[in-house]
């Protein structure tokens, strides 16, 4: 059903980049987020 592979790669790309942006904002600021969660 992929109409746009193309597009579908580049939202797997911005998706990918999404999460390893994220992954690196929240390393900084795990310690924080566990005693928040916990």
């Amino acid at each position: 059903m992929t109409t746009f592979p193309s597009a579908d790669r580049q939202r797997q790309r911005i998706r990918e980049g999404y999460q390893l942006f994220r992954r690196l904002r929240l390393g900084e600021k795990v310690t924080c987020s566990a005693a928040v969660a916990a």
